[in-house]
């Protein structure tokens, strides 16, 4: 049982820290964790009365609950090959109804129950059903097996929903506390209005993002004449237009190919982007593309879903050093108060 909580605490880790995890190593590290758990189990059983037992399925079966076919499979194929190499007269019984049979169990319940997982009952059908298909085949196949199956029932069947039901609260809690903490994680590093950027983590990501060997922009951007907006139709409208747009400003980023976008929200009803691209790319097509696609998409007042439409001034500024960013930002900014002066609804490039 030490072992299997052991293994938690490493899966909850794992989980926590899979940011930091390439994508193409997490299923290797999680696989291993579970079929060395299960390796461990094979030598270290439950003695008791003279019989010997051991928690192999639980873990497997917990694999694929939470994480699917490919990563309980693939736990399976290991560690039954493992006990398979093992020998001895219960190799082939223990592998087939003691790991195969409940891993396939384990990922019917997971079709069938998705919208339940391990709650209680979830959890004690599902444990139930893998014992019994681990001990009644005892009764036919063990001479004497009726006696022995009456003579372990009590304590094979309680250690494993004991088990089975300490490692699923664990779970639980750990399922909710990293939600907590992505959510905490979020509202850290995004506006919470527009889910864009804040400014802090923008600067980051674009220090992070940035390469010489491209072109790399800073672009500012404001909404033409948002105060009036705000004064006519109340700042619940304005809020609502910040959203939408928002949006358009993900899906014009989303279209566009071999441009590599980030927007964040400078404050107010300014924003900023960061924007790198090959050399053949042409930074003024891609600005003009936001420029146009808020000018023709029409966005909604709060409440009376009246329609108004939008322009936006812009100040474009080459990225001369990454390492001032503030330089760089205070051009682009300059260049769009100078399109604001200008008239508003066009572009100024440093």
């Amino acid at each position: 049982m030490a072992i299997i909580f052991v293994l938690h605490l490493c899966m909850d880790y794992v989980v926590r820290e899979k940011r930091r995890v390439p994508v193409w190593l997490l299923p290797i590290i999680v696989v291993a964790l579970v079929s060395f758990t299960v390796i461990a189990i094979f030598y270290l059983p439950i003695r008791f009365d003279g019989f010997q037992f051991d928690l192999r399925f639980i873990p497997l079966v917990f694999l694929a609950i939470r994480w699917g076919w490919k990563y309980g499979l693939s736990a399976l194929l290991i560690t039954s090959l493992w006990r398979l190499g093992m020998g001895g007269i219960g190799s082939v019984p223990g592998v087939i109804f003691g790991m195969v049979f409940p891993v396939l169990l384990a990922l019917l319940f997971r079709k069938i129950g998705k919208h339940y997982q391990l709650n209680s009952f979830f959890v004690f059908s599902l444990i139930t059903l893998c014992w019994l298909f681990c001990d009644v085949p005892i009764i036919f196949i063990v001479p004497n097996g009726w006696e022995i199956f009456k003579d372990i029932f009590f304590i094979r069947y309680g250690s494993f929903i004991l088990t089975g039901y300490t490692l699923s609260f664990f779970i639980r809690q750990s399922i909710k506390e990293n939600e907590w903490r992505e959510q905490l994680q979020y509202y850290a590093e995004h506006d919470p209005l527009t889910g864009l950027y804040n400014l802090r983590t923008f600067m980051t990501n674009v220090k992070n993002h940035f390469s010489p060997a491209k072109q790399n922009y800073i672009v500012m951007a404001d909404i033409d004449h948002f105060k009036h907006i705000n004064d006519t139709y109340g700042h619940l409208s304005g809020d609502a237009i910040l959203t939408q747009l928002a949006d358009v400003f993900k899906n014009v980023a989303a279209q566009m190919t071999g441009v590599n976008i980030l927007i964040g929200r400078y404050g107010g009803e300014e924003f900023i982007f960061f924007i790198e691209m090959e050399e053949d790319k042409d930074i003024q097509s891609v600005v003009t593309a936001f420029q146009d696609k808020v000018r023709e998409t029409p966005f909604y007042l709060e409440d009376t879903k009246e329609k108004i439409n939008l322009t936006l001034s812009f100040g474009v500024c080459p990225i001369e050093n990454i390492n001032d960013l503030t330089h760089s930002t205070g051009k682009a900014d300059k260049c769009l108060y100078r399109s604001k002066n200008n008239g508003r609804n066009q572009i100024s490039y440093a």
